[in-house]
């Protein structure tokens, strides 16, 4: 990832996101389940060195994608 280009990385994250919120669910569906994996993978690489106010807001973020998904996945049977 360093050989790619800074804005490379939020730019893909941002994509998923969109993706996720607005595209119908059949889409959405696996892009806020790529975008948690690549989230949390991000996230393992620091943890150890992190205090727990910062690890909160890394769970916080992870926990809003995942209820986004539900969110979507319950629009999508309901």
């Amino acid at each position: 990832m360093q050989a790619m280009p800074r804005l490379v990385v939020p730019v893909i994250v941002l994509v998923l996101f969109l993706v996720g919120a607005f595209a119908p669910p059949v889409y959405a569906a696996p892009a806020l389940l790529v975008l948690i994996v690549f989230v949390g993978w991000l996230a393992s690489f620091s943890w150890p060195d992190l205090d727990t106010p910062a690890r909160l807001v890394r769970l916080f973020v992870v926990g809003i994608v995942i209820a986004l998904l539900a969110s979507r996945v319950a629009e999508a049977v309901g």
